[in-house]
Formats: C-alpha cells, structure tokens, sequence
C-alpha cells in the first residue's frame, strides 16, 4: 500500500492500459497452470510501472516525430529568404562631405543589413477566399536609416514590413493587405543587391517615402493593367503625427515583356500636429529593355507642400526629379550600371532631408 501512495503522477489512459495488460497476463497465468502462484501486489505493481514507463517512452517518441513532422510541414506551406550584405565606400572628392548620401559612409566598412524574409502570400482568386501574410526584419547599420516613427525597435533592428494579405473572391480576385509596406514609388529600393547601383539616388533619399502603414487594395483588371490603392498613417510613420490619414495610388501598365510604365500619386498632411498642410506629387517610372543584356530605368518625381511652419522658408515648397538608369550584364553575375540624376527645388528643401532630420543647412550650403 505505501507503494502504491507513492507512485508518480500518471496519464490516466496509460495507467489503464497497463492495468488491462497486467490483468490479461495474471488471468493467462492463472488458467495455466494451478500450480503457478499468484502474483503478489508488490510484483504486480512492480509491473504495471514498468508497463507504463514503456508506454511514456514510446508516447514520447511519437509525440516528438509528429511536432517534428508539423515543423517540416509549416515549413513547407511558407517561404523564408534572405541576404546578407555589407560595403565600403570612399568619396574621392575629398574636399566635401558625402552630404544627402545616407547610406553612404565616407571611408568606412559598413555592416549594411541582414535581411530576412518569412512569408505565405495569398494569390488573387475569383473563386475562393484566402489569407496570407509577409514580415521582412532588417538587422544591422541600414536599419536606423529607414525605421518608421513611432516603431522604437532600436538602432540597428527594424521591421521592415509586416502586412497580412486577405484575397476577396470578387472579379479576378481583389487582394486587401494590412499593416506596414515598402512605397509603391521609385526604381530604387531598399534592398540594394537588386538596385540598378549599390548606392541610391537623390531621388530615393529625398523625394520618396521608404514605408507607410495602413491598407491597400490591390486589383489585376487584365494582364497588363494593375492598380493599388493605399490609405496610411503618413510617410514612413507607424503612428501617426498628425490627426489626418494619407493616400497613395498607383497604375501600372505593360505594353509588352520588354516595356512597362507606373504612375503613382499622393497626397495627405505629413508635418507633426498639422492637419491642412498637404504635400502632394507625382512619381513616374518606366523600364525599358534595349537588348537582352542592356536595359534601362526612367524616373520623374514633382512634388508640392504647403505653407507650414517648419519649411525653411515662407510660402509654399516645390520640387522636382529625373533620374536615368543604364545597366548592361556581362554575365547573369556581373552588370555595369550607370546613374545620371537631376533635382532642384525652388526653396532648397526635401521632404525626405527634414522629416529625417538630417542637416538641411549643410545641404543646403552644399548645394549652393
């Protein structure tokens, strides 16, 4: 009796088994033989315990192989990837800064990013529903550079993107993303390896938003007309600075496998606590395949804010952008890329160069 008082804490269906098991053997026993003597309690028990150890032993194998077996298979339903990527850089014109550059650091190796993906997209589908979702982390010196107010994942961490998708069953399939997205604007992205050059221009520095958090509604009317539609928080702003949503908009066209073209519009207030400042413009961008190795980028960026306090100068502040992109590869490894970038502004003032807070006046000067 002291034994059984003392006995672990068992699953119950096992204990019953094994009880059933001892059983069958004690009733085998019994009809066998008259002269076999009855097991006592303690040996009984002795074995009803091993029984159960045996059966743990084994339940625990199977509940092991069957989590390892779903770990696999998740695995398999999502896709991960990534990159890793790091530089230098030396700016033979030694006499100024590498002002505006702000992923460029002046003689020095740079820890750029790694960039990891996870993700299960959803595909547009006229005939059922469907979900999916998409997070980028960034981890390393570029990630300070592009993390969004309000998100305070620290200097050198940020989460890109993270967005589920939902596939609405209506026409050829109406996808709705919601969270954080990269800009729909631009030739030039976040992720360098896949750039036209290693270092980005004017034009992604100082005329683009890098993310906006919010929703879009994402529509393939035929196979060369597709259009997003996104209201957010603001550029680059996972809580909003002010009390007045954004918007966003895109068209996209491909006249065929060598030529396409995109316009994207936007508008909303984006300085801190002012809800009637609008800054508006209009992003261009076309992609036109010359020959099998050589192709080229056009970009056209105009954008306009109103009055506000905290432009450098009274009055309203206009600006404008044209870029021009030639890459030819050599290899399907190795590509020569060229870069021939214009701005100007007729205040001297870049939305991306304030909301940034990078020293205007040294660009400033710089330009002048």
């Amino acid at each position: 009796m002291t034994k059984r008082l003392g006995m672990k804490k068992r699953d119950p269906l096992l204990l019953l088994t094994a009880a059933i098991m001892a059983c069958a053997v004690t009733a085998k026993a019994d009809a066998g033989s008259s002269t076999n003597s009855v097991m006592s309690d303690s040996d009984r028990i002795a074995a009803l315990e091993k029984q159960v150890a045996t059966l743990e032993a084994s339940s625990a194998t199977i509940d092991g192989t069957n989590a390892a077996s779903k770990a696999v298979s998740w695995l398999a339903q999502n896709q991960i990837s990534g990159f890793v990527s790091a530089s230098y850089l030396h700016n033979f014109n030694h006499s100024l800064p590498t002002t505006g550059r702000s992923f460029d650091v002046n003689n020095n190796f740079s820890l750029n990013k790694l960039k990891l993906v996870l993700q299960n997209p959803a595909s547009a589908s006229p005939d059922k529903w469907s979900a999916g979702y998409r997070a980028d982390v960034i981890v390393g010196q570029d990630a300070q550079l592009i993390q969004s107010a309000g998100l305070g994942t620290g200097d050198y961490i940020d989460l890109e993107q993270l967005y589920g998708t939902i596939n609405v069953p209506i026409g050829k399939g109406l996808l709705i993303n919601v969270g954080k997205q990269v800009t729909l604007m631009g030739v030039e992205v976040i992720e360098e390896p896949v750039n036209p050059n290693w270092s980005e221009g004017n034009q992604f520095l100082l005329a683009e938003n890098f993310t906006s958090t919010g929703v879009q509604l994402q529509y393939q009317w035929t196979d060369k007309l597709d259009t997003e539609v996104r209201v957010n928080n603001g550029w680059d702003d996972v809580k909003d600075n002010n009390k007045s949503l954004s918007y966003m908009g895109r068209i996209g066209y491909v006249f065929n496998p060598n030529m396409n073209i995109a316009v994207v519009g936007y508008g909303g207030p984006e300085e801190a606590g002012n809800n009637s400042a609008w800054r508006e413009g209009i992003n261009i961008v076309g992609n036109y395949k010359i020959t099998p190795k050589l192709n080229s980028y056009i970009q056209f960026d105009y954008g306009h804010e109103d009055a506000n306090a905290v432009l450098p100068k009274a009055g309203d502040a206009e600006w404008y952008a044209a870029g021009v992109w030639l890459t030819y590869d050599f290899t399907d490894k190795i590509e020569l890329a060229l870069e021939l970038c214009f701005s100007m502004t007729d205040r001297r003032w870049h939305p991306r160069l304030f909301h940034q807070n990078i020293n205007r006046q040294q660009f400033i000067h710089a330009k002048d």
